[in-house]
């Protein structure tokens, strides 16, 4: 029973008032303006009529009415309603101060409307416009009882005790219902707000979900580029996509390795990082040296995208006794061989600063036993639990010792990351991808 009252409730409300969209919610409070001063214009002729008060008020309560009524047919029926927001508003405010004099002063209930009617009007202005509604309330509200001090005589009174409470309830109980009609309004469209971000939150989750599984797809390598080394690797964003990347070709028995970091992290970066993998796939890097390789990257970036696209990057081609390698703007890599640890430091400025930027190919043994570790500075800037960058020497510590296997070494700074940091790899800050390659 009470479900079916309220359903009628609704569909009564939806065809008074209008359709629940959260675009029209100034239309709908106006709706509730005009219609309930509608209603409060005319039972106020009919009470004035029965409380014996000067025909006048009697009058101006039905001009109120005719006033306030096409405004709600207009807005609701033709659908216009800015333009009829100012006379409106002026028309209560005329009608209220009718009703404070008319009506006993501040003995009186006219007060309770002047507050419910204000709040819509504020509620339904926008701008300067709001303030002015309000500014204009409060003139007139302190106005009145400024005249209410120095002319009481210009109050009419009620006649006994029992016209006082009758128009104090009655007015009290208008402004009641009124005010939570607002209320209704509100929670309704606040209602259909939270459906409708509930609804693209689902929709951006379950494309999170698949994008995900695309750029997981895009970055799996071939096994069998790998045969002869011990290879290791470890690819963790930092949310549901991430904006590091690399990439593992061979060619005439020589593996290379390209490892980028896109500034930023989230789905931009990712973006930017599927970008970036579609280009170093396509440059022909193969015919490169690692250096020109880097510096052909750097000048399709540019000239396709201009500065939108900034990231560190480094190429490592794998010989069998010697490493070649080039980095734009990287963290310095690491070559550990019998308890040392050569550092790789960059040779050129990020990718995507300058069209004509030119990286050098270094070269350095890689003696039989010997590993390289590749990481993005996800490793480098993740603060320890006291708020400071960790840096690279804790990575170095660990690199000094022996390790049976290239995953015993990941497990290892993988570890010791999580200790000093408190964090896992896939919830910290930035991204992080690890590689560790060993013959």
């Amino acid at each position: 029973m009470i479900r079916t009252v309220l359903r009628g409730f609704r569909r009564v409300s939806a065809v008074i008032l209008g359709r629940p969209d959260f675009a029209n919610l100034d239309q709908r409070l106006f709706n509730v303006m005009c219609f309930g001063g509608t209603i409060v214009a005319v039972l106020s002729a009919i009470e004035n009529a029965f409380i014996d008060v000067p025909f006048v008020l009697v009058v101006g309560s039905c001009v109120q009415t005719v006033i306030l009524a096409s405004g709600f047919v207009v807005s609701r029926y033709w659908n216009i309603y800015r333009p009829i927001v100012w006379p409106v508003i002026l028309a209560i405010l005329v009608f209220l101060a009718m009703q404070w004099f008319w009506n006993a002063g501040s003995v009186g209930g006219a007060h309770y409307f002047f507050f419910v009617c204000g709040m819509m009007g504020a509620v339904i202005m926008r701008g300067w416009q709001r303030y002015f509604v309000i500014l204009l309330y409060l003139v007139v509200i302190n106005g009145v009882l400024y005249l209410e001090y120095i002319r009481p005589d210009l109050i009419v009174n009620y006649s006994d005790r029992q016209s006082r409470y009758v128009d104090i309830a009655f007015s009290l109980s208008l402004c009641m219902i009124l005010f939570g009609l607002v209320i209704a309004i509100f929670s309704g469209h606040y209602q259909v707000l939270v459906n409708r971000v509930q609804r693209h939150k689902l929709e951006f989750v379950e494309d999170l979900h698949l994008a995900r599984i695309l750029q997981e797809t895009v970055f799996q390598h071939d096994r069998t580029l790998t045969q002869g080394f011990d290879c290791e690797i470890v690819y963790r964003p930092s949310a549901a996509l991430g904006g590091d990347l690399y990439d593992l070709s061979r060619r005439l028995g020589i593996l290379r390795v390209f490892m980028a970091d896109m500034k930023g992290h989230g789905v931009n970066a990712a973006l930017s990082s599927m970008l970036i993998k579609s280009e170093w796939v396509h440059s022909g890097h193969a015919s490169f040296s690692a250096g020109d390789a880097l510096a052909n990257l750097n000048k399709q970036v540019v000239a396709r995208y201009g500065d939108s696209l900034v990231l560190s990057a480094i190429v490592a081609d794998l010989y069998e006794d010697s490493i070649h390698f080039a980095a734009a703007g990287h963290v310095p890599q690491f070559r550990v061989f019998g308890g040392e640890v050569l550092r790789l430091e960059a040779t050129g400025v990020p990718i995507g600063v300058m069209e004509d930027s030119q990286y050098s190919t270094e070269r350095t043994a890689l003696p039989r036993g010997s590993r390289l570790v590749f990481f993005t500075d996800g490793f480098h800037d993740q603060p320890d639990l006291s708020g400071k960058t960790i840096g690279t020497d804790w990575m170095e510590e660990i690199l000094r010792k022996s390790q049976p296997s290239s995953a015993d070494m990941v497990r290892a700074l993988i570890s010791k990351f999580h200790a000093k940091t408190g964090t896992e790899p896939g919830t910290t800050a930035d991204d992080l991808t690890l590689i560790v390659i060993g013959r």
